[in-house]
């Protein structure tokens, strides 16, 4: 077991409070340290599984600065290059009035699969990244534009091959925001990044600043 200052207590829960964590599941983090579930993860940065459940693979994974800053302003740069179009509704269903762009740009398809290679082990997901063949890059500007709440896995795209099995989303700029069903709202800067199963439901809220995100599904067997 980790054993844990006073001090270094502190630090921790202020990176968590500055990383928009709430404060009744700080405890639960800090908890996830000292069994030893929460230390980071090297490769991709400070990864944190969050919250642990007994015998059962943690519900996401925050990796701060998964992404360079410098990367990141080549992926914005890429997408500013190429030009935006307007998203689409899922199944007409979802509310969605951001911009995005697809990217297969070598670099970024490699980063991305580094990252799914670590994360989806951590988070007990069968995924093959080398199937990863685009990168979703987002666009969203003030005051209203928003991806309402919905999942990434289709339960009804049964005719495909593999599911999107892992969700990547990240921030390409500071003040990002995803939430997620069950947790709340998680608050991003440039190169963090949450990992979650693709069967999690989440949104991005309308903020009132521009932020520009990444978005990798990582295809998997399909669920069961």
């Amino acid at each position: 077991m980790t054993e844990l200052s006073d001090d270094q207590k502190v630090e921790i829960t202020r990176q968590l409070r500055e990383k928009g964590v709430a404060e009744d599941q700080i405890e639960v983090h800090i908890a996830a340290i000292l069994s030893g579930q929460g230390e980071p993860c090297g490769s991709c940065g400070d990864a944190q599984p969050q919250p642990p459940f007994a015998g059962k693979p943690p519900y996401y994974i925050l990796m701060g600065e998964a992404l360079h800053r410098q990367e990141c302003e080549r992926i914005i740069a890429l997408a500013r290059e190429r030009g935006w179009s307007r998203g689409v509704e899922v199944d007409g269903k979802t509310p969605r009035n951001s911009s995005v762009m697809f990217t297969d740009d070598a670099g970024v398809l490699e980063r991305m699969r580094q990252i799914a290679k670590h994360a989806g082990p951590l988070l007990g997901l069968d995924v093959w990244p080398h199937l990863l063949a685009s990168v979703q890059l987002g666009r969203y500007r003030p005051p209203q534009e928003s991806y309402g709440w919905h999942v990434d896995h289709d339960p009804t795209r049964r005719h495909v091959e593999h599911d999107r099995k892992l969700s990547l989303v990240g921030a390409l700029s500071d003040g990002g925001a995803l939430e997620l069903s069950g947790i709340g709202r998680m608050n991003l800067n440039a190169g963090d990044m949450l990992a979650f199963g693709g069967n999690v439901s989440h949104m991005a809220p309308a903020l009132d600043h521009e932020r520009f995100t990444i978005v990798a599904w990582i295809p998997g067997p399909p669920w069961r």
